[in-house]
């Protein structure tokens, strides 16, 4: 069993993997000697995590054909008229060829089969997150306003707070460099932009962004249900079917206006 003053060397010398700090022939030499958790260890602690964030927020985790085309995907847990639902991630059910096309058509490399298995761990943790992010913004907020992130006007990924991808990236900063598992997230994330999007972002600017995102969701989705078509009395068949063309068109573009939007370089 680890002793506090164990804890405290392995938190340590994980933090300076993590930073780059140790070169692989000392991780390996770390391994060797038992002063880091081997892959297996690491991963089963992550998932032991994971599992309990899903517990609080009453969410499941289900294997899906879907997923092997969308890759991994979370559902926030739902409160309705007909009952409530709970939030569910949906993780790839096979081999997820079809997910990996897409992130390597993103810029980055294809993902090995078994790397991609491999960094399962890692892809059910930032779901678990993005539930539990926000299911606290709900609280906080009282709206549901999830992030898209754009590049060059293409739509990359969306996420329910900057934080989500912080959390993300710091385990995927010491599984990449102890254990070359995070390899294929980390380019993914390099190549969209979306890693050097959060650098140096303080936990009070991710906070901002969130509130913005939230204000930014009220104004359109207000703006879009007091939209009125502008019909009027005495109008012709010819007028009547442009105006109520213009009002779609308009609702259309609002609606597409409705979710904050962080433009990745």
């Amino acid at each position: 069993m680890l002793t506090v003053s164990d804890l405290f060397e392995l938190k340590k010398a994980e933090k300076m993997i993590a930073a780059g700090k140790i070169s692989g022939k000392g991780v390996e030499d770390l391994k060797k000697k038992g002063m880091i958790r081997s892959e297996r260890q690491y991963m089963k602690g992550i998932d032991k995590g994971t599992a309990f964030k899903l517990k609080g927020t009453g969410s499941k985790i289900y294997r899906t054909g879907e997923a092997d085309a969308t890759g991994p995907i979370s559902f926030m847990p739902s409160k309705g008229v007909f009952g409530s639902s709970p939030g569910q991630i949906q993780m790839p059910k096979g081999s997820a060829r079809a997910a990996r096309k897409t992130q390597a058509e993103l810029g980055a490399s294809y993902t090995p089969t078994g790397l991609y298995k491999r960094e399962m761990p890692l892809y059910r943790r930032h779901e678990a997150d993005e539930i539990k992010m926000g299911l606290g913004r709900e609280k906080r907020e009282a709206n549901l306003a999830p992030i898209q992130f754009k590049k060059k006007g293409k739509h990359l990924a969306t996420h329910m707070s900057p934080e989500v991808l912080s959390k993300e990236k710091k385990l995927v900063d010491y599984t990449s460099r102890a254990y070359g598992t995070g390899r294929g997230l980390r380019r993914m994330r390099q190549k969209t932009g979306e890693y050097d999007f959060i650098k140096g972002m303080s936990k009070r600017q991710m906070r901002k962004m969130e509130d913005r995102a939230a204000k930014h969701t009220d104004e359109q989705t207000v703006k879009a249900s007091d939209l009125r078509p502008k019909l009027r009395k005495g109008m012709t068949d010819k007028e009547r079917y442009k105006a109520l063309e213009d009002y779609e068109r308009e609702h259309d573009r609002i609606q597409k206006n409705i979710p904050y939007v962080a433009k990745l370089s």
